[in-house]
Order: C-alpha cells, then sequence, then structure tokens
C-alpha cells in the first residue's frame, strides 16, 4: 500500500481507498474491489444528500402528524413522528461522494458525512493526474529535524540513516525555508495516509528509505 484514505477515521478499520502497486483498492469491510490505475480514467467528489431518508422522513413524518389531527395523539403515532423526523435529518446531511470512471465501468462510492469533502481531494488529485499522466506527481516533505539536515549538508543523500523514524508532511511543492525532499511515492517504505488540510495532501511516520527519495531541494 502506497497512499491510504482512511474512510474511517480509525486507519486501522478496514474502511478504506488505497493505491497499491497493483491498482486501486476499494475495501468497504469484508467487500473489496480493485481497478487497474492504467484503466482510470477520471475521478471526481462532489457533496450529495441521500434522498431515500430524506424522502421517506419527510412522508413517515407527515402522515404520523396528520393522525394525530384525525385521531388524537398515541403512543404509537408519537414514535412514528420521531422516527420520520429522525430520517429526515439525517436525509439533510451531505456526503462526499466519488465519481470513478474507468475504461469498462462507471462508480459511486459514497463515503460517510463525518469527512470533509476537502480531506479526499488530495486523493482524488492523484488518481486525476495518474489518469492524465500515467505516472505519479513528485511529493515534497519538509525537512525540520537539525541531526538530519546536517546529514543532507555532509553527505548527501547516501549519508541518510537506515534506521531513522520521523514523520513526514507531504505538499505539492517544495518549501521554500526548509531542505525539501522529493519523494517517489510508489517507492516509500510505508503508506502515505491522506489528510487534506490546506496545501498538505498527507502524512506518514516511517523509516526512511533511501530509494524513494529522487529530489533534494535546498532553502532558497
Amino acid at each position: 500500500m502506497i497512499i491510504i484514505y482512511p474512510i474511517s477515521a480509525d486507519i486501522s478499520n478496514p474502511r478504506f481507498l488505497g493505491i497499491t502497486p497493483a491498482g486501486l483498492v476499494i475495501k468497504n469491510g469484508k467487500n473489496s474491489t480493485m481497478f487497474d490505475l492504467n484503466s482510470v480514467t477520471g475521478m471526481s467528489v462532489e457533496r450529495k444528500k441521500k434522498l431515500m431518508p430524506l424522502i421517506s422522513g419527510g412522508i413517515l413524518a407527515s402522515l404520523a402528524l396528520l393522525a394525530i389531527l384525525l385521531f388524537g395523539a398515541s403512543m404509537n403515532i408519537t414514535v412514528l413522528v420521531a422516527a420520520g423526523m429522525l430520517l429526515f435529518y439525517f436525509g439533510l446531511y451531505e456526503y462526499p461522494v466519488l465519481h470513478l470512471t474507468t475504461t469498462q465501468t462507471e462508480q459511486k462510492i459514497w463515503l460517510p458525512h463525518s469527512q470533509p469533502i476537502t480531506n479526499v481531494r488530495p486523493f482524488v488529485g492523484l488518481i486525476e493526474y495518474y489518469a492524465k499522466h500515467k505516472h505519479f506527481p513528485v511529493l515534497y516533505t519538509s525537512v525540520e529535524i537539525q541531526a538530519l539536515n546536517e546529514s543532507l549538508t555532509e553527505g548527501g543523500i547516501d549519508s541518510l540513516p537506515d534506521d531513522r523514524v520521523l514523520e513526514f508532511t507531504f505538499f505539492a511543492a517544495p518549501d521554500s525555508h526548509h531542505t525539501s525532499l522529493g519523494i517517489d511515492i510508489t517507492k516509500i517504505s510505508n503508506p502515505i495516509v491522506i489528510k487534506g488540510d490546506g496545501k498538505i495532501i498527507g502524512t506518514t511516520t516511517y523509516k526512511i528509505n533511501k530509494e524513494a527519495i529522487i529530489d533534494v531541494q535546498e532553502p532558497k
């Protein structure tokens, strides 16, 4: 796994979108679907409401209220009113919905309403980039740990220790104020977890593997 977008806030949850060397993986509990990345022609994301609870909740609440007007209130009818309003309330939620198109099929992937749409946009951007260019963009991470800066200054990439564990935050462009490492995301040892936050694409904590570093940009 090289890229993970956790559908749940718990990364260990078996519901996620993933980009692996084998392809695009959509795992929802026990169900898992994989697509060849070269067959993907596009991906987009939009906000949508689920019409079924919205409509059914509105109808149920309306009928229950009408029954109260005609026959008076009772425990059963009151429960129906509450159930209808609850369904209607859930129908008002907006959900991020992914539209995936391949050379063979189209799919809609509904994500939980608790996931802001901004969180998934970096994942969509990576898929869109690959669909257009047939390779992933270089991602950059700023190096802010002094010991690692010294290693880069003294011996370059080859001097990086194999056992150093760091937390990386990935961006689409190098940081002009810090040394930035350009990363080939297909070669990193542990997955990048997508976390859309401003210009941030994702984060990871992993052992640095030198073969994934393909560029070093010094501060300007």
